[in-house]
């Protein structure tokens, strides 16, 4: 919709539109987010699912609708066969992970626990590089395999036994909605993950806040 005026005012001298409409549309678009992020922060990071009480305290009058993450089940389609990737190592159980490896969500001490507490386990962990302190002291099971790219991540998920989501619960966790759930299961994984409550219920799922529970999972 903010596009919408820059795409109207095409032509051969403008093929992305004339520079005034652009400006606007960006503008629009730059304004359209800050208000949706002032909305989503309001309250102390409000959960998503409570947007619509939210915006009722705000005066907006009309219905919102929660549209919950989804998931390309083309791409993450747990009938494809793919060959095993040559980074990947396995192990008696083969646990993986990918996504973002610097917040200070992530819960290193619940993955290295793991990874201590069973050494035959093979933990694969994709994503940009972490705190060099925090690689320093991995266990030899737990392997960093770098980014990778997304049409790839389905042939990693193909050879795990668990796909993990190791966030704190908190001030951040208790309000995020990981879309890599709905391709952990598109994948037809099972899935080892801490107590998020905007996942609670989902299928595949185990789940548990402390070292104990994902042992025993």
């Amino acid at each position: 919709v903010a596009y919408g005026l820059a795409y109207l005012t095409r032509s051969a001298v403008y093929p992305h539109g004339h520079p005034f409409a652009l400006s606007v549309s960006l503008l629009t678009a730059w304004t359209m987010g800050a208000v949706i992020s002032i909305i989503a922060y309001r309250r102390s990071k409000v959960r998503q699912k409570i947007l619509g009480e939210t915006c009722k305290e705000l005066g907006v009058e009309k219905p919102v609708l929660y549209q919950a993450n989804a998931v390309d089940d083309e791409l993450f389609n747990a009938l494809r066969s793919y060959e095993k990737p040559e980074d990947m190592v396995l192990g008696s159980k083969t646990l993986l992970y990918y996504g973002s490896l610097w917040g200070e969500w992530f819960d290193w001490d619940l993955v290295y626990g793991l990874a201590k507490h069973d050494p035959t386990l093979s933990v694969n962990l994709i994503g940009g590089h972490p705190d060099p302190r925090i690689m320093g002291i991995a266990p030899e099971n737990v392997h960093f395999l770098g980014l990778k790219k997304q049409p790839d991540l389905p042939a990693y998920l193909k050879y795990a036994d668990f796909a993990l989501i190791p966030f704190k619960t908190g001030d951040i966790g208790d309000y995020v909605s990981p879309l890599k759930i709905f391709e952990y299961i598109s994948a037809g994984k099972n899935v080892l993950t801490t107590a998020l409550p905007d996942i609670k219920g989902y299928p595949n799922m185990y789940s548990g806040n402390d070292l104990e529970s994902w042992i025993h999972a």
